[in-house]
């Protein structure tokens, strides 16, 4: 039987601090991740983050019986992301409530990396396969959680659709759990592409098309792309399968901007302001100009 997945209320969006997921954070936790996460930049970086609203919003959504849930590690990673679990600590001994780590209960592993580049809807055909590490770890889970009241802590918030997932997971085995919500440390908002974003479709397009010049691929692509969403760009991107579709995706940055705007459609964000339109207006100048140069 199909599992019902549960709405979810991410206390992070619509807020003053959405769009706190800046250039930094991603770079900067790339850089941790590298190391290895050493202490105390890693710590430092956290609480250099945890601003007084961020907090004061965690307060609102707590309740005195509130237990702190931090989201699991994935397996696989060489240095697994320690952040949700330090940020979850730091919570706990500010608000002077309990938290438990799930990565001390289960095992999550995902069948797709990057998954921070999928829509919601993306994300929600890629799951992720959750498993207990054990009977013994299971009723230790069960026991701590059954009848309690739990919010949810992560690094990051995309789509929301990870958090989902996982509180889906937890309402069908915990008896009685209520998942007052989930939050993190930032959201990412739904601005222009990242750096890592074209750099990552370059790197999509160039597996399937090697006999080209990546540099040349990556300046196509951020200028057909650049001036878009990032949900957009990130729905461009899935597109890219096989050899076929990242020769029809890169035929379309190079000679048909519009063919991109209409495949995507608009159940995703217009692009935005004026940076957008003048971005778009770019496109089609440096379209025609490359038409005139092949003639």
């Amino acid at each position: 039987m199909a599992i019902q997945r549960i709405k979810l209320a991410h206390i992070d969006y619509k807020s003053s601090l959405q769009g706190s997921y800046d250039k930094t954070f991603g770079k900067t936790k790339d850089r941790l991740r590298l190391k290895r996460f050493p202490e105390p930049d890693t710590t430092d970086f956290i609480k250099e983050r945890m601003v007084p609203k961020l907090l004061e919003r965690v307060q609102r959504t707590l309740t005195k019986d509130t237990i702190l849930v931090c989201m699991p590690r994935k397996e696989g990673k060489l240095a697994p992301n320690v952040l949700p679990i330090k940020y979850t600590k730091l919570l706990s001994d500010i608000h002077n409530i309990p938290h438990i780590d799930l990565s001390d209960y289960l095992r999550v592993i995902q069948e797709t990396s990057a998954r921070g580049s999928y829509s919601a809807g993306e994300r929600a055909d890629n799951p992720f396969r959750i498993s207990f590490n054990d009977t013994d770890t299971k009723q230790e889970l069960l026991d701590k959680l059954s009848n309690k009241k739990i919010l949810l802590v992560d690094d990051v918030i995309t789509t929301g659709e990870t958090s989902v997932v996982m509180a889906t997971f937890l309402k069908e085995t915990v008896p009685n759990i209520e998942i007052q919500g989930a939050h993190a440390l930032a959201v990412v908002n739904n601005s222009g592409p990242t750096p890592r974003d074209i750099m990552r479709i370059t790197e999509k397009l160039h597996a399937h098309l090697p006999k080209m010049d990546p540099n040349k691929i990556r300046e196509d692509v951020h200028l057909a792309l650049g001036s878009f969403t990032r949900k957009k760009a990130m729905r461009f991107e899935i597109g890219i399968k096989d050899l076929a579709t990242a020769k029809m995706k890169y035929y379309d940055i190079k000679k048909d901007i519009s063919k991109i705007q209409n495949g995507l459609g608009t159940s995703i964000s217009e692009p935005v302001a004026n940076k957008r339109a003048n971005g778009i207006n770019q496109l089609k100048e440096t379209s025609t100009t490359y038409k005139n140069r092949r003639h």
